[in-house]
């Protein structure tokens, strides 16, 4: 078991303290020796706080002693992307235009989850501004995926992705503007999701896109973003609506919408990709559901649409600094933003209103169909040296017809390439039905052969540093 720990979620960690197997000091620094030892190698954090994290969990520790429990989140460590402001701890984004930024107040999501008992252990690292790529000009250099080191950990919470997926935290917070909390839990393999827009309070959060950042949880499973998710949000979370489809022995009557042109015509994805989400077409057909062809807008049209808004919003944000000081911003944030100044107005109101448009053609889809699917990404996760710093323009994400209407959504695991690599699927709901899509997730997370093959593996794999030849 004290080798294993990393392997159990929430729920079954939580019995673990409530049990006196194991004290929320001993789970800590667990994780902690497991950070020292194979962070240097995965690069996932860019806060490590040994002696923070240790205190907490002294505090949360005695709480439990003397019968104060928060709930299923009290003792478990939790990480939190490199923009998510936490109070005395240094939020630079991993860009030096922010290197002097430290906070003396928490995010509102981090003080919701320090009121359900988290121990903040830890600021993961990120693409610069939660905008960049993968780069070695910034203060972090790229965090390694565990599944292959010389492979992309995606886009931006790419420690957030890595750290979960290596067994560093038991979970963790990330950001997703057009696709950055789905993508790289699609090519660490967890699950990732983005809540419908405005559910999860992003105040407290260095801002991308006013119009499309979003704040969501990053897991091993299901059920440790839906207890993430109660914590993360203000608002009340029903859980019966959740526990409602967790408890449905068939899905017939339920309509699952497969928009089969975003990737067999509108972007060019892998024969791997292809090959599971037929496989994941048999899953929902076993399961009683029925499939229907769901036609929307290109993913062109939805693609440049997120792009100019996007491009648009962060040069407002970054403006004054790319002007005085150009050559503080990363190689590939730098060249990013410049692409903005090519953008008017016009394009810019023009793209919100079509964004508007596209809100309403999704709207309608949803009269037809419960939930909507389609691949999180076009392929495995590509080796970091054929990333394009134009990558995010140059092809259509299949993450931004999403973030666009601002729909909850959450990648799931599908299954693995030829070269044992993870692959995920989406699943959208209707706005404000994040409940019933973590709900059916879960329902599809049970039938997938995917966890068992994540339990086969011993993650994260050999990993060498990058000065080190793949031969």
């Amino acid at each position: 078991m004290t080798d294993t720990i990393h392997d159990l979620d929430i729920r079954e960690t939580g019995l673990l303290l409530r049990q006196r197997k194991i004290s929320v000091p001993e789970l800590i620094r667990y994780f902690l020796d497991r950070a020292n030892k194979l962070e240097p190698k995965i690069g996932a954090f860019s806060r490590l706080d040994n002696k923070h994290a240790l205190k907490k969990a002294n505090s949360l520790q005695s709480e439990l002693d003397r019968g104060i429990d928060r709930g299923p989140l009290h003792g478990i460590p939790v990480s939190l992307k490199g923009n998510i402001d936490v109070g005395g701890w240094n939020t630079a984004s991993n860009s030096h235009i922010m290197t002097q930024r430290t906070p003396s107040t928490d995010a509102s999501i981090v003080s919701n989850l320090k009121r359900a008992g988290i121990v903040e252990f830890g600021h993961t690292t990120l693409h610069e501004l939660a905008f960049g790529g993968p780069a070695w000009d910034t203060p972090d250099d790229p965090a390694r995926n565990p599944w292959d080191p010389w492979r992309f950990t995606g886009g931006s919470s790419s420690g957030s992705g890595a750290a979960v997926a290596a067994g560093l935290t038991t979970a963790a917070i990330g950001t997703d503007t057009v696709g950055s909390i789905r993508l790289p839990a699609a090519m660490c393999g967890i699950v990732g999701l983005k809540p419908t827009f405005g559910r999860v309070p992003t105040e407290g959060i260095v801002p991308l896109s006013y119009s499309l950042d979003h704040c969501g949880p990053m897991a091993s499973s299901v059920e440790d973003c839906f207890q993430l998710l109660k914590a993360m949000t203000s608002s009340e979370v029903l859980q019966s609506e959740y526990d409602e489809f967790v408890q449905l022995k068939s899905l017939s009557g339920i309509k699952i919408g497969f928009i089969d042109h975003f990737y067999e015509k509108d972007s060019e994805v892998s024969s791997d990709v292809h090959r599971s989400m037929e496989r994941s077409r048999e899953i929902w057909n076993a399961l009683g559901a029925e499939i229907v062809q769901t036609s929307l807008s290109s993913l062109e049209v939805y693609s440049s649409c997120s792009m100019t808004i996007m491009l648009s919003e962060a040069l407002a944000i970054f403006e004054k600094d790319l002007q005085d000081r150009p050559y503080d911003f990363g190689e590939i944030t730098r060249d990013r933003l410049a692409l903005a100044s090519f953008f008017s107005s016009t394009d810019y109101i023009q793209a919100n209103r079509l964004k508007k448009l596209l809100s309403r053609e999704m709207r309608s889809a949803f009269s037809d169909v419960d939930f909507l699917v389609a691949p999180t990404f076009s392929s495995e996760a590509p080796d970091l040296g054929e990333v394009d710093k134009y990558y995010i323009l140059e092809k259509p994400l299949l993450t931004t017809p999403f973030n666009v209407t601002g729909l909850p959504t959450v990648n799931i695991p599908v299954g693995v390439s030829k070269a044992g690599l993870p692959l995920g699927m989406q699943i959208a709901a209707p706005e404000g039905y994040d409940e019933r899509l973590l709900g059916i997730a879960k329902v599809f997370e049970q039938h997938s052969e995917f966890p068992r093959f994540r339990q086969s593996q011993s993650l994260p794999k050999e990993l060498v540093s990058a000065e080190d030849s793949r031969d």
